[in-house]
């Protein structure tokens, strides 16, 4: 049965794999499995139900599910550190048809630096520290709002707000100290960059991480002690230097890959 959302990971009936991205090139591998019940991307995940695999290069759990028609991903952080790399700077969700690790189709969810909304970097350590803002910043990235659309890393691709038929849907949620990202692709996608999706499938989380530390931080990710639903960073496409975007802003990007079974095609 889905978990409450209230609860957290440790105290819900959800079978938990960790997926250990060891030194070696290839990518963990997980199986995708056909949902019981329709998926509405909503940035909650009491649709998700089964098996739960915890990324811990990313300090975050997956799940992957797909029908005949979609691809859909949910990702949960209750990490303070990784919800405030989302708050600067968003999270991206990307897709290599091929299985592999290229970054051919994208689905950025800006963060509030992306929107032009009061920032919230250099507040100072004590406003960076506080649970309270953090959980302020992450309710104002929460519900219905434009999605980009991309190609490469470096663009700004093409922004739209999904509605309900659209074909590619991303929301955020933040819920009791957990931060929900749901996402949907479709299988056949005839839009721009086109793609046909058959197992495996190459499915990549980047972040996006300034080189700059905010306010009260030691390092790009932080020192934030937020528990959380995994480990550490690092490991197989763990960190890579990106290019940033807008001029001079240079990145340094936390990346994992994983490769997807998809169920009964």
């Amino acid at each position: 049965m889905p978990g409450n959302p209230a609860i957290p990971w440790a105290a819900t009936a959800v079978a938990v794999v960790i997926l250990l991205a060891s030194g070696c090139s290839r990518a963990p591998r997980l199986d995708s499995h056909w949902p019981a019940a329709s998926i509405h991307v909503d940035g909650a995940d009491t649709d998700w139900s089964d098996r739960r695999y915890v990324l811990e290069t990313l300090n975050v759990t997956v799940a992957v599910a797909n029908d005949s028609n979609y691809l859909y991903l949910c990702v949960v952080t209750s990490d303070r550190s990784v919800q405030m790399q989302v708050v600067r700077r968003g999270i991206e969700l990307w897709i290599d048809p091929k299985g592999g690790s290229k970054t051919y189709f994208g689905v950025r969810l800006p963060g509030a630096d992306g929107e032009g909304q009061n920032n919230p970097r250099g507040r100072g350590q004590r406003d960076g520290e506080s649970p309270e803002r953090l959980a302020r910043w992450l309710g104002s990235l929460t519900g219905p709002r434009e999605i980009h659309i991309i190609d490469s890393t470096d663009d700004e691709g093409w922004r739209i707000t999904p509605g309900a038929g659209g074909p590619v849907q991303a929301q955020l949620g933040f819920d009791q100290g957990r931060l929900v990202c749901e996402a949907r692709v479709p299988l056949h996608y005839r839009g721009y960059p086109p793609f046909e999706l058959d197992s495996p499938v190459g499915l990549g989380l980047r972040l996006p991480v300034p080189d700059r530390p905010m306010g009260g931080m030691s390092n790009p990710r932080g020192d934030f002690d937020g528990g959380g639903d995994g480990g550490g960073f690092g490991g197989a496409g763990g960190r890579r230097m990106g290019g940033g975007r807008g001029a001079g802003m240079s990145m340094l990007t936390l990346e994992q890959w994983i490769e997807v079974e998809l169920s009964g095609l």
